[in-house]
């Protein structure tokens, strides 16, 4: 559950949310709702994600909050030989709709469109998931 954490490095200048949640070798990020709002802050997190875990540094200060917080030793590991192309960017919507990919909003999937293009060039798989809201 890394969103219990947030990393802070020269570059950022607040805490730096990595992922809601880790497994598997997934970053997985989640917003409730398929509002253009929630889903462009959706977005840009997986996407500033992907960008700063490419970085060593930003990397290095991962391991060393994450080694305090969590017992993750794959984790740990992963983002010692970090490899974006080993790694997955997981966008997940938790919505009423019932389809695995949700219908969000022709503005937002322009944004969705360019930021996966730049991801998948960094390497990354990146997968667009609906959460079924009970």
């Amino acid at each position: 559950l890394l969103h219990k954490a947030t990393i802070k490095t020269e570059e950022t200048v607040y805490g730096v949310e990595v992922a809601d949640v880790y497994w598997n070798n997934k970053f997985i990020h989640i917003k409730n709702g398929t509002k253009s709002s929630s889903l462009s802050h959706l977005f840009n997190q997986g996407y500033v994600s992907g960008n700063l875990l490419m970085q060593e540094n930003f990397r290095e200060k991962c391991i060393e909050v994450f080694s305090k917080e969590f017992s993750n030793p794959n984790l740990l590991a992963n983002l010692t030989e970090y490899q974006a192309k080993n790694n997955e960017i997981v966008l997940a919507m938790i919505s009423k709709q019932v389809d695995d990919r949700p219908k969000i909003p022709f503005f937002s999937k322009i944004t969705l469109k360019n930021i996966v293009i730049v991801l998948k060039n960094y390497g990354y798989n990146v997968t667009i998931k609906n959460i079924k809201k009970l």
